[in-house]
């Protein structure tokens, strides 16, 4: 396994033990992390405030499903949970993308998708929310749209 790939391993475990300074240690000084649709960040300090975020509890549980490598970038792709303190358990799948400046990292793109039971088609005539409970919104759902794929990313049989 590459140097990089061990790193960003590493990154995924400060995480997993809400550790700052494991975290820290691995970035450079002007790190960006870019969190598409919910947060931009820049700098240490910036970082440092959103390794554990205030809205959660405890630290996530993550699986790296997969790393890939090409050039100064290493890609992520897991799974996780946490627990929101007002919502509950939190499923999600992601995919990070690592960007490397010499040894450290220099930049995060981090794509994070709401898995789990508590989301679910609509049906036709179905006036009922998508999802159970508030905040159907922010999962990113298209309620209007027919779902054309099973969960798990199988497609679902044609109708004639």
């Amino acid at each position: 396994m590459s140097s990089r790939k061990v790193m960003v391993e590493s990154y995924f475990e400060g995480f997993r033990q809400s550790d700052h300074g494991r975290i820290l240690g691995l970035l450079t000084d002007n790190v960006v992390w870019d969190l598409p649709g919910f947060k931009h960040l820049e700098g240490k300090e910036a970082f440092d405030g959103e390794i554990e975020n205030p809205a959660f509890e405890g630290s996530p549980k993550l699986a790296i499903d997969r790393l890939v490598e090409e050039g100064d970038t290493v890609v992520a792709v897991g799974t996780g949970e946490g627990r929101h303190k007002e919502a509950g358990p939190f499923r999600f799948a992601y995919c990070d993308v690592f960007t490397f400046a010499g040894d450290l990292i220099s930049r995060v793109e981090s794509y994070v998708v709401p898995v789990g039971d508590d989301i679910r088609p609509r049906r036709s005539g179905d006036r009922s929310p998508g999802r159970t409970g508030a905040g159907s919104e922010r999962t990113g759902i298209h309620r209007d749209r027919p779902a054309t794929r099973r969960r798990g990313g199988r497609p679902l049989p044609r109708r004639v």
